[in-house]
């Protein structure tokens, strides 16, 4: 299991600026600016084959996740607000990997993580949390949960993340 418990960089944004989740300023940041060259636009990544599942109570942070996995070439098959809707949405759209909010109201990360063990084996989660609990790492390593990550970690450790679990996947096939 991969956990990532760095701390994120605290930023600021103003209307209009664009930050990445590894608190970098993006293209807008250097527009405008005489003598700088505006930042090199990312590339999208050719399509990948896995088909991913939000499930967070935070709009923003499901949005803002849509779209960097989108950008990154994912397949973003759904989403949900909780944990019960998650797993009717898991159920029916059978992605490979879920990345799922630990605290949520109701049922939580950890109660889908387990439900998902029993029902979904073969789907990975990626537990996101806004909280550094390294006590938690044994018991979701034992769920079958294949990173722990803390939100706001830098966009890169996520994609990382992602295909570490699709390789467990296949490896496990």
């Amino acid at each position: 299991m991969i956990t990532i418990l760095e701390r994120p960089v605290p930023t600021m944004v103003s209307a209009g600026a664009a930050v990445a989740l590894d608190g970098t300023s993006g293209p807008a940041g250097s527009l405008g600016r005489p003598g700088l060259a505006p930042a090199p636009q990312p590339v999208p990544v050719a399509a990948r084959s896995a088909r991913l599942v939000l499930v967070d109570d935070d709009g923003g942070v499901r949005l803002a996740l849509q779209e960097l996995l989108e950008d990154a070439g994912y397949a973003v098959v759904g989403e949900a607000a909780n944990g019960a809707e998650g797993l009717e949405v898991i159920a029916r759209c059978q992605p490979d990997v879920v990345l799922l909010d630990l605290r949520m109201p109701g049922m939580g990360g950890v109660e889908v993580a387990r439900a998902l063990r029993d029902r979904a084996p073969d789907v990975r989660v990626i537990m996101l949390s806004a909280y550094a609990d390294l006590g938690l790492q044994r018991m979701l390593g034992d769920l079958g949960v294949s990173a722990y990550l803390i939100k706001g970690c830098p966009y890169r450790r996520i994609v990382a993340a992602i295909d570490a679990a699709l390789g467990e996947t296949r490896e496990a096939s």
